[in-house]
Formats: C-alpha cells, sequence, structure tokens
C-alpha cells in the first residue's frame, strides 16, 4: 500500500483526535467557566411561629428521657411527622411506622 491508498484511514483518525481534544476542551469549560443555569431552587424555609424552641443542651443527662424532652419531640412530631405517619404513628400516609424512641 502507498501513501495514497490510506488517506481515507488518516482522516478517521484525525476526526477520532479532533473529538478528543473537542470533548477535553468542552468538559474544562462546563466544569470552570460555564456557570449554569440558576433554577430559582433555593429554598428557604421561613420560621414558623409554633416551632418548637426546646435547648437540649440545658439538659444535665439528655440520654435520659425526662418529661420535658417527651413534650420537645412531641411538638417536634407533631409539626414535622403527623402527615405521614400519624397522630400516634398509626401508618396513615402509607409511610412505614415511626419507630419506638422512647
Amino acid at each position: 500500500m502507498n501513501e495514497n491508498q490510506d488517506f481515507h484511514n488518516k482522516s478517521g483518525m484525525y476526526l477520532f483526535l479532533g473529538s478528543i481534544v473537542f470533548v477535553t476542551v468542552f468538559f474544562i469549560y462546563m466544569v470552570t467557566i460555564n456557570k449554569g443555569v440558576d433554577l430559582g431552587e433555593k429554598i428557604e424555609i421561613p420560621p414558623s411561629a409554633d416551632a418548637p424552641v426546646y435547648d437540649l443542651a440545658s439538659e444535665k443527662e439528655p440520654w435520659i428521657s425526662n418529661e420535658n424532652i417527651v413534650k420537645a419531640g412531641a411538638k417536634i412530631y407533631k409539626q414535622n411527622c403527623t402527615a405521614c405517619h400519624g397522630e400516634k404513628g398509626d401508618l396513615v400516609g402509607g409511610v412505614p411506622n415511626a419507630r419506638n424512641l422512647v
């Protein structure tokens, strides 16, 4: 084979190498230069007026259950968990039962 008969293989090699260079440059552009699309998905949850305010650090032994901890936990459960797990953890919303942590 001479040089002229093997030209189509050289063009394939040039296209292959060109695609590698293109992908490398495009990757660097996407990672470093492009800022992306701002979808406005910055979610800020406003604090509710009846949010439970309890300082667990004020307890001397927080690993031992007492009435204050149980009341604070009940408020948090009622606010965050009742919709799916039910008032008493009775599987209202199709979500598995809450664990018995007490």
